[in-house]
C-alpha cells in the first residue's frame, strides 16, 4: 500500500514536519495542503501571538486597518479539504485575523473556536432605570 505524504509548512513554530494524508496533523498555524484531503488536530488549547502569523495584504469589505495583515491561517486556492479541529480553542493575542479562505471551493472548517484574549472591541451595557 502506497502512503502519500504531504509537508505542513510551520513558520509559526519554525520547523517542518511530515504527515500521512487524512491523519492527525501536530498544530493548527499557516498550512500548505492539497485539494481533496482531510486534516485533523488533536484536541486542545492553541495560543497564537503576532509573532507567529504572516503577513498578507488583503482587501477587506467594511475593513478600516492597514495592510499588510497578521494572519495565522491562511488558506488558498483549496478545493475539497476538510479542517478538523476535534474541540480545539483557538485563543488569538493580538490584532489578528485567525483564518481567510481565499479562491477556495467546498473547504470545511469545523470542532473548533475561536477567542481572543483581550478583546478588541469593547462591549457595552446600557441600563435605563425608569
Amino acid at each position: 500500500m502506497k502512503i502519500d505524504y504531504y509537508i505542513i509548512l510551520l513558520p509559526l513554530f519554525s520547523f517542518f514536519i511530515a504527515c500521512k494524508t487524512s491523519t492527525s496533523v501536530s498544530s493548527p498555524t499557516e498550512v500548505e495542503v492539497r485539494s481533496n484531503h482531510q486534516y485533523a488536530f488533536p484536541k486542545d488549547t492553541y495560543h497564537f501571538h503576532l509573532s507567529q502569523t504572516s503577513e498578507k495584504v488583503l482587501y477587506i469589505s467594511n475593513h478600516d486597518q492597514s495592510n499588510p495583515k497578521k494572519v495565522t491561517l491562511y488558506l488558498e486556492n483549496l478545493k475539497d479539504v476538510v479542517i478538523d479541529g476535534k474541540g480545539s480553542d483557538f485563543i488569538f493575542h493580538g490584532t489578528i485575523l485567525p483564518i481567510v479562505l481565499k479562491n477556495c471551493t467546498n473547504v470545511t472548517l469545523k470542532n473548533f473556536s475561536i477567542d481572543f484574549d483581550k478583546k478588541i472591541i469593547k462591549l457595552v451595557y446600557i441600563y435605563l432605570f425608569i
